[in-house]
C-alpha cells in the first residue's frame, strides 16, 4: 500500500476547559464515562479513542485525504495518500459504547462479532473541543472537514468565516445562499444531511446550488440476437457498442466538486450487498443460469454459505426458473457463481415460435398458453418462450423497497418520500452504490452513485399520482498515463466495491504505464428513473465471467483491463424500451406474476438450507452439501478456522464481517467466482 504523507495543522481553536463562569471539560460528562453497567446489566458509556487506535487513524486518513484533494486541486502532490499527523490540539476522539453484558458466556459473545458496531448494539465516534463546548461536537469526518479548513486556511482567524455546521448553523447558511433554490429542482433527500465544506473559491457561499437535469434523447434500441439455435442454449452477448473514447473537449465543471459522504442503511442485505466481491446476485434478481447444456432464465430466491468438505467457503444459489403459466419448474441449486450471469450480460434470442416471434404486439401477459401448448400457433419451446418473455416484462418494471424515515411535506399539494432501493428491471439497487447511467453529453462510462431514491407525491386526488428520481454524484471513469514514483489516486471517498475494483485494476495497469481514477463531474445530479442503465459491476469480478478466457488473460498481460460496462445490455434494450420509467409493482413478487409458481417466496439474509430442505425443494441434493451441517446464519461453522478465498486463506467469520474494510484488499474471485489475479 502507498505511504502516507503527514500532514501538520498548526493552528488550533481547540479548547480542554470551557465556561466563563462555571468552568467544565470539554469532554463526555463524568457519568457518561463511568463503564459501570446499570441495574439491567447494559452498559453505556463514552472512552477516549487513542491516536494509535485504528478509529483514531481512520478519521485523521480521511481528513488527510479530503485536506489534501482541497489544497493540491493540480501538480505533484494530488495523487498523493494523507494522514493528519495529529488532530488539531486539543480536539479529542471518543467513542459512544452501548452494549449488554454477556454475564460470561463465551457464545453470546461469540454471536455479536459480526456485528457492524463490533460486537456492541452501538458504538459511534465524536469528536470534541469547540470552543462553544462539549454538547458541540462533530459526529464524522464530513461535519468536522469545514472546520478543519478553516483552521488550515484561514490566516484571519475569524470565526465568522467557518462554514461547518457548528460554526454556521444552517439556518444562518440558508440566508446566505447566494443562489436561490429552483421551485423545480429536485429537493435534496436526508441521506444527503451531512455534507462537506463549500468550494474553497467561495467559502461562505452556504449550500450548494440546485441540481441542474441533463436534457435526454432517444437512444437507439440495442439489436437482438439473429441466431436460430435453441435460444436458451444460446444466449447472445450484449450488444456491444463501439470503444467509448474520451471527447476531446470533456465536459469541465464549473467549480471544484467535493465528493459527498455517503449514506450508510441499517439493514442486513445493505451491508451484504456493499461488500466487496462478496455475493454477486442478489435475491429478486433475475438471471441466467447454467442448466448444463443450455443457459435458462430464472430469479434468485435464496442465497446463503456453506463450508465444502476441503474446508473452502461455498456460495449459495437457489434459483427459480421462469417459464409460462401453465409448466411451472422446480428451483434449481447453484454453488458456484461462474454458473450465473447477469441478465443485462446477454442479449435475449428471438422466440422459437415463429408466429409469436413475427408478433410485435406480443407480451408474457397477452398470450393464449394453452393454445401455444396445443399447437395452434404452430411449432416452438413455449417454456423457452415463457421464461424469455416473462424477463423482458420484468425488465420494464420497478418496485420500491424500504421506506426511510423522512417523509417530507414540501407544500400542502406534495410530500417527499425517500426509499433505501429499488428494483429496477432485472436488478436490485441500493441507495449509496454506483449504477450505470444514460447521458445525452459525451461522458466516458458514466457512473452515478446513488445518495437518494425520492418519490414525490401529489396529495388532495382519490389515486394519488408519483413522479420518481434518483440523486447522486456523477463521475467518468479516466485513464491517463503517471508520473514517475506516482501513487495510488484516493479511493476512501468511493463506495468499497468501486474502490476495491479501482485498487485491483491499477496494480495491473500501472506497470504498463496506464493510471486509471474515479473523477467527479457533477455532485448531487437528478435523473429520472429512465436514464439509468443498470446495476455498475466490477470489472475486475465480472470480466473474467463473460470475457473469453484467452482474451482476458492477454488484456491483463498488456495492462489493460478495459471497464465491463460495453460487455453489458441496458435496462430496456431487450425490449426496445430503454427509455422508459416502466411499470411499478407494489412488491417483487407481484413483478414475477405468474411465470413463477404460486407461493414463490423471496428471502433475505444469509439462512442456509439443510440438507432435507434441499432436497424437498429441488429434488437433489448435491454431495458436498450432504456431508456439511447447516450452520445458524452469521456463525462459523465449528472448528472451522480458515477457508480457501482466492489464494490467501481467510477466518469464516472474517468473511462475514460487514465493516467493508478495502485496506485488505483479497485477490479477486472469491471462493469460488471469477479467477483470482495473482
Amino acid at each position: 500500500m502507498a505511504p502516507f504523507y503527514p500532514l501538520y495543522i498548526r493552528r488550533s481553536d481547540g479548547r480542554a476547559v470551557t465556561g466563563e463562569k462555571k468552568k467544565e471539560s470539554n469532554e463526555p460528562t463524568p457519568e457518561q464515562l463511568n463503564q459501570k453497567p446499570d441495574a439491567k446489566g447494559i452498559c453505556d458509556y463514552y472512552r477516549l479513542i487513542e491516536d494509535d487506535e485504528p478509529k483514531n487513524v481512520d478519521w485523521r486518513r480521511k481528513l488527510g485525504g479530503m485536506l489534501l484533494r482541497e489544497l493540491a486541486q493540480s501538480g505533484e502532490h494530488q495523487h498523493k495518500a494523507a494522514i493528519l499527523a495529529h488532530l488539531p490540539t486539543n480536539y479529542r476522539l471518543f467513542e459512544h459504547i452501548k452494549s449488554r453484558t454477556h454475564d460470561g458466556d463465551p457464545q453470546s459473545k461469540r454471536a455479536s462479532k459480526n456485528h457492524a458496531g463490533g460486537g456492541h448494539d452501538r458504538q459511534d465516534a465524536y469528536l470534541y473541543g469547540h470552543p462553544l463546548g462539549r454538547k458541540k461536537r462533530f459526529r464524522s469526518p464530513a461535519d468536522f472537514f469545514p472546520h478543519l479548513y478553516w483552521l488550515a486556511t484561514d490566516k484571519t482567524g475569524d470565526p465568522g468565516n467557518c462554514t461547518c455546521k457548528i460554526c454556521c448553523p444552517e439556518e444562518f447558511q440558508e440566508e446566505k445562499t447566494a443562489v436561490k433554490r429552483d421551485a423545480t429542482t429536485p429537493t435534496p433527500g436526508p441521506s444527503q444531511a451531512a455534507t462537506p465544506a463549500q468550494s474553497p473559491a467561495n467559502p461562505r457561499s452556504g449550500r450548494r446550488s440546485p441540481s441542474v437535469m441533463i436534457p435526454r434523447v432517444n437512444s437507439t434500441p440495442a439489436q437482438h440476437s439473429s441466431t436460430q439455435e435453441r435460444p436458451v442454449s444460446q444466449p447472445a452477448p450484449a450488444q456491444r457498442p463501439a470503444p467509448q473514447t474520451q471527447p476531446p473537449n470533456p465536459p469541465q465543471p464549473l467549480q471544484q466538486h467535493r465528493p459527498t459522504p455517503l449514506p450508510v442503511l441499517p439493514f442486513a442485505d445493505f451491508q451484504l450487498d456493499m461488500r466487496w466481491n462478496h455475493l454477486l446476485f442478489r435475491p429478486g434478481e433475475v438471471v441466467w443460469h447454467s442448466r448444463g447444456d443450455a443457459w435458462g432464465l430464472g430469479v434468485v430466491i435464496r442465497r446463503y454459505l456453506s463450508e465444502t468438505p476441503n474446508r473452502g467457503v461455498e456460495r449459495n444459489y437457489i434459483i427459480q426458473p421462469l417459464s409460462n403459466p401453465i409448466e411451472q419448474l422446480r428451483p434449481v441449486h447453484h454453488s458456484e457463481e461462474r454458473l450465473l450471469r447477469p441478465w443485462l450480460a446477454w442479449s435475449p434470442p428471438p422466440l422459437t415460435n415463429e408466429v409469436l416471434q413475427n408478433r410485435p404486439d406480443v407480451s408474457f401477459s397477452n398470450v393464449d398458453w394453452q393454445a401455444v401448448l396445443n399447437g395452434q400457433f404452430g411449432q416452438g419451446n413455449a417454456e423457452v418462450d415463457g421464461s424469455i418473455l416473462a424477463a423482458k416484462a420484468i425488465d420494464v418494471s420497478f418496485t420500491l423497497h424500504h421506506l426511510l424515515n423522512g417523509t417530507t411535506r414540501t407544500n400542502p399539494q406534495f410530500e417527499e418520500r425517500h426509499w433505501g432501493g429499488i428494483f429496477l428491471g432485472a436488478e436490485k439497487i441500493w441507495v449509496g452504490e454506483p449504477v450505470r447511467v444514460r447521458l445525452d453529453a459525451p461522458v466516458s462510462h458514466p457512473v452515478l452513485v446513488i445518495l437518494d431514491i425520492v418519490e414525490r407525491v401529489e396529495l388532495g386526488r382519490p389515486n394519488p399520482r408519483s413522479s420518481i428520481h434518483v440523486v447522486g454524484d456523477l463521475y467518468t471513469f479516466m485513464t491517463t498515463q503517471p508520473p514517475p514514483n506516482s501513487v495510488m489516486p484516493p479511493v476512501d471517498h468511493l463506495p468499497t466495491r468501486m474502490a476495491n475494483d479501482l485498487i485491483l485494476r491499477n496494480r495491473c495497469s500501472v506497470p504498463a504505464g496506464r493510471l486509471s481514477a474515479w473523477k467527479l463531474l457533477k455532485p448531487h445530479l437528478a435523473l429520472s428513473l429512465d436514464s439509468i442503465r443498470g446495476r455498475w459491476y466490477e470489472s475486475s469480478i465480472l470480466l473474467p465471467m463473460i470475457q473469453p478466457e484467452a482474451e482476458f488473460n492477454e488484456a491483463r498481460r498488456r495492462g489493460t483491463i478495459d471497464d465491463v460496462d460495453p460487455w453489458l445490455n441496458g435496462r430496456g434494450d431487450s425490449s426496445g424500451q430503454p427509455r422508459v420509467a416502466g411499470v411499478r409493482q407494489p412488491e417483487r413478487r407481484d413483478a414475477l406474476g405468474r411465470a413463477v409458481p404460486d407461493g414463490t417466496r423471496i428471502h433475505d439474509g444469509l439462512d442456509p438450507m439443510s440438507p432435507a430442505e434441499l432436497a424437498s425443494l429441488t429434488g437433489v441434493v448435491p454431495p458436498s452439501l450432504a456431508q456439511a451441517q447447516p450452520q445458524p446464519q452469521g456463525q462459523p461453522p465449528a472448528g472451522f478456522e480458515g477457508a480457501a478465498f482466492g489464494e490467501m486463506d481467510v477466518d469464516m467469520r472474517e468473511f462475514m464481517n460487514l465493516d467493508n474494510d478495502f485496506t485488505n484488499l483479497p485477490p479477486a474471485g472469491g471462493a469460488n467466482g471469477a479467477m483470482g489475479w495473482g
